[in-house]
C-alpha cells in the first residue's frame, strides 16, 4: 500500500507536498563545494565565472551542510561559516558566500 500525504490525501508519489520532502532528503546529502574566493557552490552545479580548477577548491561533506548554509548565510554574504572544508582538495576553507543561482535550487 502507497504512502498517502497527509496534507492532500495523494499519494506522496504524486503529490507536491512528497516533492519537497524529496528535495529536501536530496539536498540534505548534497556535497558543498567551496571555491578559492569562499563561494559555496551544489555539487554538479558550477556556473561561469567561477575557477574549475578543483585543486584549490574544498568540499563540505557534512550532511545537511547546504541546508544549513542557507539558512544561515544572508543573502549578500560577508559573514564566515560555522562550516568549513572537511574534504577535497583543500580543507580548511571559510565559507563568507552562498552562490545566487545553486541558492535558488529548492526553498529554503
Amino acid at each position: 500500500m502507497a504512502n498517502r500525504c497527509e496534507l492532500c490525501d495523494l499519494d506522496l508519489d504524486q503529490c507536491r507536498h512528497g516533492l519537497e520532502e524529496r528535495k529536501r532528503n536530496s539536498l540534505a546529502k548534497a556535497i558543498v563545494l567551496v571555491s578559492p574566493k569562499s563561494v559555496a557552490h551544489l555539487a554538479g552545479r558550477l556556473h561561469k565565472g567561477e575557477d574549475e580548477d578543483f585543486s584549490k577548491w574544498g568540499e563540505i561533506s557534512v550532511e545537511g551542510a547546504w541546508i544549513h548554509l542557507c539558512q544561515t548565510m544572508p543573502a549578500d554574504g560577508g559573514v564566515v561559516s560555522d562550516l568549513i572544508t572537511d574534504s577535497g582538495a583543500v580543507i580548511g576553507l571559510e565559507v563568507t558566500h552562498v552562490c545566487k543561482n545553486c541558492r535558488g535550487h529548492g526553498r529554503w
